[in-house]
């Protein structure tokens, strides 16, 4: 499993992972690395998943290989893979159940472009994607995450969120990575699953700017970060 959060502060979306990757061995699962590059750019944005590794390779390489220009089509790509991994038996219903992504996409509104973000979370919404909204945020936790955790960093990082227009852009990103850091370092501490580096990606209308770089949460520097200000 893997610690992800969606932050939508309005001009533009975050998307963050953490950089460690699990085993299953008989009924556990057991740190691997981390190295593991989680967010993907796509035609529409980033897209980023947590769970069942064999599950999200497979949307992945599909997202990667078809001409993706609509979060149907995404859907689409994830109930089929879902449908394949369960018809073959590879994957069982809690990895179904709490296998999920986070989606960034650019949508035309009123003569204009507006970022969006979507959440795939079956555990919770079953076959559909969630809306993030402006102002919101969606994080996604390990299984091994005590509850008191969970509920702890979904309200500070709620509590976080700044909305920010164009000019305010770089400075916002500054905050809402220190938010994730703190956030990263507290799960981090309770679960065996989560690393304390992640990479992120910002999706804002002019684009994605995927970073996909080590960032270290316990020592992130953020106001040295080479390129912080290209959003």
């Amino acid at each position: 499993m893997t610690f992800l959060v969606a932050i939508h502060a309005g001009s533009y979306v975050l998307l963050a992972a953490d950089k460690m990757e699990s085993v299953r061995v008989f009924d556990q699962s057991l740190p691997l690395h981390s190295t593991a590059s989680k967010i993907v750019d796509t035609p529409l944005g980033a897209i980023t998943g947590a769970g069942l590794v064999s599950l999200l390779d497979a949307v992945k390489a599909r997202i990667q290989a078809e001409p993706v220009s609509h979060t149907d089509q995404v859907l689409s790509i994830i109930h089929d893979e879902r449908d394949r991994a369960r018809g073959q038996g590879s994957a069982s219903e809690q990895d179904l159940a709490y296998t999920s992504w986070l989606l960034t996409y650019r949508a035309p509104v009123g003569g204009d472009i507006a970022v969006r973000c979507v959440g795939f979370l079956p555990v919770l919404e079953g076959r559909r994607f969630v809306v993030v909204e402006q102002g919101m945020v969606m994080p996604v936790f390990p299984l091994d995450t005590p509850p008191e955790t969970v509920h702890r960093v979904t309200g500070d990082l709620r509590s976080d969120v700044r909305v920010a227009d164009e000019g305010t852009r770089a400075d916002s990103l500054r905050h809402h990575l220190g938010s994730v850091c703190r956030a990263l370092c507290d799960v981090a501490a309770s679960s065996s699953q989560v690393s304390t580096t992640f990479d992120f990606a910002v999706t804002t209308r002019e684009g994605t700017w995927c970073a996909a770089k080590r960032i270290d949460a316990l020592h992130p520097a953020l106001d040295e970060w080479p390129g912080m200000d290209d959003p």
